[in-house]
């Protein structure tokens, strides 16, 4: 199954929605590293809060790429 931040990497966008979307990205991985670490130190509300980022940072990327699924995605944080 293809990630969201993997799709949003290879859609040709303006040279800016392009900037954007690879910060939003980079930012992406960032918070999986982060929460990854969080569960395995087993401090799971700092987690929670991890995934609650994680899943706005899909929402952004999504709204952000041209034919994106307008479903919600399983970590959004709005249903």
């Amino acid at each position: 199954m293809e990630r969201s931040v993997d799709r949003a990497a290879r859609i040709v966008c303006t040279a800016g929605d392009q900037n954007r979307l690879k910060e939003l990205a980079s930012l992406a991985r960032l918070v999986t590293y982060a929460q990854q670490s969080a569960r395995e130190l087993n401090v799971e509300f700092p987690a929670y809060c991890l995934e609650l980022a994680l899943g706005a940072l899909v929402q952004e990327i999504d709204a952000g790429t041209p034919g994106a699924n307008r479903e919600p995605h399983p970590l959004s944080v709005v249903h």
